[in-house]
């Protein structure tokens, strides 16, 4: 099911709207090189910083707190273990572990769109955007009232949050790991619920949702019904002591809005279900999984060693804490650490490069806009303003690069700055002889 949409621009609007763009491309191009300038310097402090660290780091065994190695840099392996019970208080779901994650998931309509733009004779634009709606598992809610098309009703609100829970004391050895570096020991694997009839109750404060059904016998009736009975005649007479009630094996319950209106949550294949049919999902269910670490992991750190804990190590130049999950050897997990950075380096760089690259194009699109009087002749000068655009971006962005290196590794920054000075030349040259022609 579709829905199309169909609008017009006349080209004066477009025109004002591409000149009111050139403030927002100057301040893309701004940001971008501000990006690509901090970023560089963040990745040489960061090589900096391990390496200084991988010279510093003196490798120590788990077993012992060697009062001698206080303030160092150490790496050790070995099994980081809890006896922490985690729990969460919503589900009753309790397990040792280092972390245990609730995820919530509810069926409902998703919005996509697709749009085509034709421009017009006179340099209006027409534009036709199809809206599509499809049913998927989604972690949030979606807004449904902003839908293009009605008929396509979400619930106004989201049953529960995903949340996540982490164990307060892990050791390695005689060591105690610190929350930081608690937080990197992974990754999650799924955690199958016991039944709820297998489930000892952890937490007297769930409210169960309608429990599994039990069998009663006429005469547990009868008895219950002589009990209610005389509960009231003892009531007229003097007051009694009411017996705590037994709790029940902990299940998911529901708000108490929609106790009354909607079906519970239900044990199934390991999760929690709200809804008719897990195999034939109706929009408004939810289901529930969870996932977790368990209380015993295999890790390597490297940190530094305060008391029978670590914290962070400080450099000139940054701080370096690892961890890896699995044996790793001290050389491997510096390695990684560099390689990561570098990742990450690459990363921001694209999304400078792109965002200057738009900038530009935003700044040079009135060009092309004015064109589109010609549909033809626009479509030329907008592939022009295009390579321009790009070509103007890349030169930028090397350039910035390039400061950046420039004082601390001058052998990468002069390659960058003669390759943006023989793109410089392209450029130039490219626009001199189109002219020509």
């Amino acid at each position: 099911m579709a829905y199309t949409e169909t609008t017009a621009t006349s080209w004066f609007s477009r025109l004002g709207n591409a000149f009111k763009g050139i403030l927002i491309g100057i301040v893309l191009v701004i940001i971008a090189t501000a990006l690509l300038f901090w970023n560089e310097g963040r990745l040489i402090k960061r090589y900096r910083a391990l390496d200084q660290a991988e010279g510093e780091c003196i490798e120590v065994s788990a077993n012992v707190v060697n009062k001698v190695n206080e303030g160092a840099l150490v790496y050790l392996t070995g099994s980081a273990k809890t006896d922490d019970v985690l729990s969460d208080p919503i589900f009753g779901v309790s397990t040792p572990a280092i972390h245990l994650v609730r995820r919530v998931e509810m069926y409902q309509w998703e919005e996509t769109s697709s749009t085509s733009t034709t421009t017009q004779v006179g340099g209006g634009e027409k534009s036709e955007t199809t809206y599509s709606y499809s049913k998927v598992w989604s972690a949030s809610h979606i807004d449904s009232s902003a839908f293009k098309q009605s008929g396509h009703d979400n619930p106004a609100t989201f049953p529960y949050e995903g949340q996540s829970f982490v164990a307060k004391n892990v050791r390695l050895g005689a060591f105690s790991l610190s929350p930081s570096l608690v937080g990197m020991i992974g990754p999650l694997e799924p955690y199958s619920v016991p039944e709820p009839s297998k489930v000892e109750p952890q937490n007297t404060d769930v409210i169960p949702v309608e429990p599994l059904p039990t069998q009663t016998t006429p005469a547990d009736a009868e008895s219950t019904e002589s009990e209610s009975t005389s509960d009231v005649a003892s009531e007229e007479t003097a007051p009694v002591e009411t017996p705590a009630p037994e709790v029940p094996a902990p299940e998911a319950p529901v708000s108490e809005e929609s106790a009354s209106e909607e079906p519970a949550f239900r044990w199934e294949n390991g999760g929690f279900y709200h809804g008719e049919n897990s195999a034939a999902p109706q929009i408004g269910d939810v289901r529930v999984r969870f996932e977790y670490v368990p209380q015993t992991k295999e890790v390597s750190v490297v940190s530094e060693q305060h008391g029978e804990t670590f914290v962070p190590h400080q450099t000139p130049n940054g701080t370096v804490e690892l961890l890896e999950n699995g044996l790793v050897s001290k050389e491997m997990m510096f390695a990684n650490a560099r390689s990561s950075n570098a990742i990450l380096g690459w990363l921001l760089r694209a999304v400078g490069f792109v965002m200057m690259w738009i900038g530009f194009s935003m700044i040079f699109n009135p060009f092309k806009v004015l064109a589109d009087v010609i549909p033809l002749l626009g479509n030329i000068v907008g592939f022009g303003v295009g390579m321009f655009s790009f070509l103007l971006a890349a030169i930028v962005s090397l350039v910035t690069i390039a400061i950046g290196w420039l004082y601390f590794r001058p052998i990468i920054a002069i390659p960058l700055l003669v390759l943006a000075g023989v793109l410089l030349l392209y450029t130039l040259l490219g626009g001199r002889a189109k002219r020509k022609v």
